[in-house]
This record gives structure tokens, C-alpha cells and sequence, in this order.
């Protein structure tokens, strides 16, 4: 992959790239008759594992929205589909912001269950949660409130 390429991933799959290309005319100086930065989008496409089943049908019903949604999101930054930059970055923005709500409660209902169990992986797991919420996430926030996507 190209070194300017910015990845976001995770340990259940999640793949999103983007990579940026600035685009420049030959025989032009820095910053003389430049183009605007464009983008060009790769996304893995997400697919629900029969593995990932828990075997608790609430939580696995969370785990199959949760893919739903984030391939919803990947399929906007994919391409267009009728929608223009500025709506496309709106709908991402919003699916984003759906998609930390569900989690967040989707995260405190399995983890409070876990502790009622007495999961022993309870600590691994709460991790791999605030990975996903607060880094993955949160670099899909700080990527669309810069506008790019």
C-alpha cells in the first residue's frame, strides 16, 4: 500500500482506506495552477462470519447491525451513488455518529453482561471496546470533520 495511504482498521475485520493524490500539472511551479487534492476511496467490503456468533442472539443481532451499518457507510465513501461531495460527506458523517451510538450501547450492555457472568476474557475484551471506540472511531470523526470523504 502506498505510504500515503491512511488506514483505519480493526481486529473484526474493519478495513477503510483512503488515500489521498495530489494531483499536479507538468511544467507548472509550486503552487501555480494547481489542481484541487483529490480523492480516490478503497473499502473492504464487511461480511458477518458464522465464527463471530456468540451464541446469545442480542448480542450476535448487535454484532449483524453493527457490520450493516459500517457497510452502509463504506458503500457511501465508495461512490457517489447520485449523491453530491457535500451530501456524501454529510450522510457519512451521520452514519458515523449512528453507528458510536449503537455501539456505545451495544458495548455497555455485553460488557455489563460479561461482568454478571464472570467472563474471565471480560478485561481482553473491554479493551478491545475502547479500541474500537475510542481509536477507530474516534479516527473516523477527526478523518470527516476535516472534510475529507
Amino acid at each position: 500500500m502506498n505510504k500515503k495511504a491512511k488506514k483505519i482498521h480493526s481486529n473484526n475485520g474493519w478495513i477503510l482506506c483512503l488515500k489521498r493524490k495530489k494531483r499536479k500539472r507538468k511544467g507548472r511551479k509550486e503552487g501555480e495552477g494547481r489542481r484541487k487534492e483529490g480523492l480516490s476511496y478503497f473499502a473492504m467490503k464487511l461480511k458477518w462470519k458464522e465464527h463471530y456468533d456468540m451464541g446469545l442472539e442480542p448480542f450476535d443481532n448487535d454484532h449483524k447491525q453493527l457490520f450493516k451499518i459500517a457497510d452502509r457507510i463504506i458503500e457511501t465513501v465508495e461512490g457517489p451513488n447520485g449523491m453530491d461531495e457535500k451530501t456524501r460527506l454529510f450522510v457519512v458523517r451521520e452514519g458515523v455518529k449512528y453507528l458510536k451510538n449503537y455501539f456505545i450501547e451495544h458495548a455497555a450492555r455485553e460488557e455489563a453482561y460479561m461482568r454478571q457472568i464472570g467472563y474471565s476474557e471480560y478485561e481482553l475484551h473491554k479493551r478491545l471496546h475502547d479500541e474500537f471506540q475510542y481509536v477507530h472511531l474516534a479516527r473516523f470523526e477527526q478523518i470527516i470533520e476535516r472534510g475529507v470523504c
